[in-house]
Formats: structure tokens, sequence, C-alpha cells
């Protein structure tokens, strides 16, 4: 009995450190789910039988669930089971494959969770421990990633990154670009790529790095074949984060535009020659709208710049469509050529003549268009008509000079005149002769006319019947011919002929006819 009051002082003070170490783990129970309360991570723990034992705040908030539930509407049991596992060591703990859930307003999200075994002293698995975190953004972000290295990958673009001059980073396009293969790009720097001639360009591209803004210009590039090519490049800076420090990146883009540059300094060239031509040169759609014209043709026709968006034939009258619609616009469009003389009119009415070389054009998008050279020869016109005109005048004085000295009317004696021809006889002379013969004995009243022959040397069928008609013609006129100089030859040949010489006086000699011509006119 001694020994009671000290039993019972003893239990007395073990309820006192027990009630004094359970208020502390009260505390600490509060304090640890102030805590887990607090973290944005989703954190559950579930019993043996797959029921909710616990909860934090995120938890609930993302579900939808009640906080009574997940807290108070545990028993007392319970929560010191799970205080107690809670403190317990963590086994078997494992990452779970990410997970698109529903959220508690539909909104799909990822979760990322980690699992883990709570168990007992005795190592009885007690509860599961669950920590999921939200990695929708992430998943997105990865997402969008891989959306963006699809179109770096598949760009037509050469794309290129390099850190310290080092390139870390090129796209199919660029390899191919350059001539190296995915390994071979290995030890490769940027400089390695440039002309030497384009590496003084570098200060002025890190001056413009530095001030944070892009670079945009040409460089001629090195392949890995020593070939080079002309490349339009954008270059800029990103900042990229490793482990805590900020490395600059910079990020190229380069395009090959050696043909196109080749291409417009042929334009150039080109329209430099177009502009100083001295022809006229316009373009126009297939229906005639002109969409070029150069300096020449604007000066050329009188309409300077508003001569784009007129049509070819605003520049013609109508006296001129019949040939422009079924001349020349049908030769272009089947042969696709025509070259040809029109008459153009300018805004003040003068009258110009234009030689036209129309030629029909194959455009790079494959649409027709119509391309037109322009010269304006209405002076050359002009002056071929007064030189037509001249060259008549001298042909008509040379044919009365050439007729007068081919077939001159000599007076031999009073009413005695003498006609000796020479040479051959066609139609034009024949009736040169005809018109001689008529006007001279209608001038001089001559009654004898000796027609001399000794000079011809082949008479036919043409000149028999010339001298026949001559003679007839001036016997109207009260006049005589008489044919002389015919030679044994000519004589045969008029025999052989058939021709009929009855009605015309002939004589062997000129001498001969002359004493006849005479003593017909003592006669008289």
């Amino acid at each position: 009995m001694t020994h009671l009051p000290s039993s019972a002082s003893t239990d007395t003070a073990r309820l006192a450190l027990f009630e004094q170490e359970l208020l502390q783990l009260r505390a600490e129970n509060l304090l640890l789910r102030g805590v887990l309360d607090q973290l944005p991570d989703l954190i559950m723990v579930k019993d043996a039988h797959a029921q909710l034992a616990y909860a934090n705040r995120a938890f609930s908030a993302y579900y939808g669930l009640s906080q009574a539930l997940t807290s108070a509407g545990l028993s007392s049991a319970s929560r010191q089971s799970v205080d107690e596992a809670l403190h317990a060591t963590n086994t078997d703990q494992r990452d779970l494959p990410t997970e698109q859930l529903a959220h508690q307003d539909g909104v799909g999200t990822h979760l990322h969770t980690v699992t883990s075994a709570l168990r007992a002293a005795d190592g009885t698995s007690v509860y599961t421990l669950a920590i999921s975190r939200e990695i929708t953004a992430q998943q997105e972000l990865i997402k969008a990633q891989r959306a963006f290295q699809a179109m770096v990958e598949a760009a037509p673009d050469a794309i290129i990154s390099a850190t310290n001059n080092a390139i870390t980073y090129a796209n199919p396009a660029c390899r191919a670009l350059f001539g190296y293969d995915e390994a071979s790009w290995q030890g490769v720097n940027v400089a390695d790529l440039l002309e030497p001639s384009s590496q003084v360009q570098l200060a002025e591209m890190g001056a413009a790095l530095e001030r944070g803004a892009p670079w945009q210009g040409t460089l001629t590039y090195r392949r890995q074949d020593s070939s080079t090519f002309l490349g339009q490049v954008t270059l800029f800076a990103l900042s990229q984060v490793e482990s805590s420090t900020e490395i600059p990146v910079l990020v190229g883009i380069i395009r090959d535009v050696t043909a196109q540059r080749a291409q417009e300094q042929r334009l150039e060239l080109f329209e430099a020659l177009t502009e100083n031509a001295l022809d006229g040169i316009a373009v126009a759609r297939m229906d005639g709208v002109m969409t070029y014209a150069n300096q020449a043709f604007r000066t050329m026709t009188g309409y300077g710049d508003q001569l784009i968006g007129m049509a070819f034939t605003d520049l013609y009258p109508p006296t001129m469509e019949t040939q422009i619609n079924t001349v020349a616009t049908p030769a272009v469009i089947e042969h696709g050529r025509w070259q040809g003389e029109l008459t153009a009119q300018r805004p003040d009415g003068s009258a110009w003549v234009t030689q036209m070389s129309a030629v029909l054009i194959s455009g790079s998008d494959s649409t027709p268009q119509l391309g037109a050279i322009f010269r304006d020869v209405t002076a050359e016109k002009d002056a071929e008509r007064e030189r037509m005109a001249l060259q008549e005048q001298i042909i008509q004085a040379q044919q009365v000079a050439l007729r007068e000295l081919s077939t001159p009317l000599i007076p031999l004696a009073e009413q005695i005149m003498v006609l000796p021809i020479v040479g051959s006889v066609d139609s034009n002379r024949a009736q040169q002769i005809m018109e001689t013969l008529l006007e001279g004995v209608a001038l001089h009243h001559a009654h004898t006319v000796l027609i001399d022959i000794s000079g011809v040397q082949v008479v036919d069928t043409q000149v028999a019947d010339a001298l026949l008609r001559a003679a007839k013609a001036i016997r109207l006129l009260g006049a005589q011919a008489i044919l002389t100089g015919i030679s044994a030859e000519v004589a045969q040949t008029i025999v052989q002929l058939g021709a009929d010489m009855s009605g015309l006086l002939t004589l062997a000699t000129l001498q001969a006819g002359l004493k006849v011509a005479m003593a017909q006119t003592h006669a008289r």
C-alpha cells in the first residue's frame, strides 16, 4: 500500500507526458495540414480499401470536393492513421504516365502523378500517397515546340543557330544548301561558311545585334565544295538559359538568291536598254490594253504617260480597224508574230506611219502577253514619196529624150522627111514610132516619109505589123511612106513570115528612096 501513492504519482506523470506529446503531435499535424493545404500540387491519400482518406485544398478545389469530406468528415482514428502514415517511411515510389483528365469545369488538363506506399512501423502498407502536378501549360508548350520544330524542319529556307560562333543546329534545307550532311556539321563555325569578302560585315552585324535589332542583308556564302552563292539573310539573337546562366544564341534564316539576283540584273539591263531605245516598245494584255510603254513610245505617240491603260487600237484611226482585226491580230495569235506598216494618229489629229513588229510573249505565270516594237517611218515614207515623184519625172524626161533620140524624124527637103530606125522594135517602141510619124507629118505638112530600117537587124511579125500600121496611119494624113534599107536577109525574113507589104513602097537604099521622093515632089 505504501507504493500506491508512488504508483499513482507515476501514472499521473505519464498521463501528463502523454497528453503533452499528443498536443505536440496535434500541433505538428495542424502545421503539416496547413502546409499541405497551401501547396499548389494535388495531394491525396487512399486507404487499403481505395477509399479517400485525405485530400489537400488544391485536390479538393480541382475535383470540386467538399472540404468537410476530406478533413472533419474523417474519423479521429483515420486521421491518426493518416498522421502516422505521413510520418512513415515512403517506399515503392513510382511515376505514373501523364494523363489527360477533365477538370470540374469540363476543361481538359494534363496531370503528372507520383505515388508512394505509406507503411506502418511493421512494414504493412497502410495508405497510398499520390502527388499530382498540373502540367497542361507545359504540355501545350511542348506541343507548340514540336509544331514549330516540324515547321523549321520542313521550311524551304535554310535555318541555322550558333552559340559562340559554333553551329548548334541546322535544318535539312540548310544542310542541303551548304552541301553538308548532319555529321559533317560538327566543328563548323559560322565564319567558315562566309567568303572573306563578306566577313567584313561581321562587325556591322554584331553592332545591330547588340542593340537588340535584327540584321538583314546579303552575304556571299561558301559551300563545302568551295562553290559560292549569294544569300539573303536575316539574323537575330535569342537568350538560352543553362544552369541559371543566359547564353546568347544567334539564329539565321538564309535564302539562296543567286538566281534571283542574276535575273534582277538581267531585268535591270533590259530595262535600261528598253528605256533608252530609239524605237518605241510596248507590252499589253491579250485584250490589247497596254501595261508598259518606254519613253520613246510615249513621246512618239504624243500620249505620254496616258498610254498605260489605253488599248493598241486607240492609237489608230477607224480606217485601220480592218487591217488590225483581220490581218495583224489573227497572225499574232496563230503564228506568234506579225510585221507590217500601219498609219497611226496622235492626239492632235496628225497622222504618222509606224512600222510595227508584234510578238506573242509567254509570261512566267503562263499568261500570254503582247509585245510590240514601233518605228516612226513617216519621214522615210515622205522622203520615199518625194524620191519616187522625182524619179518619175526623171524617167519621163528620159523617155522623151530617148524617144527623140531613138526615133528621130529628120527633114531632108521641103515636105520630105526621113525616120531612121536602129535596133530592135518592141510594142512600146512601135507605138513610139507611130506617134513620132503622125506628129512629124502633121507638124511639117510632109507628103513623103522615108522609113529607113537599114539599122534593124531582126524583122519579125511585130516589126512588120508596126511598119504597115505606121504607113496606113500617115496615109490618112495625106502622106506617103517609103520603106528603105531592106537587106537580102530582111527581105527573106519578110517573105518567110508571109507579111503583106503590098501597100508599102519598098526600096533597097535610102538614096533610092530619096530620088523617088524628089521626083514626086517635082512632079507635083
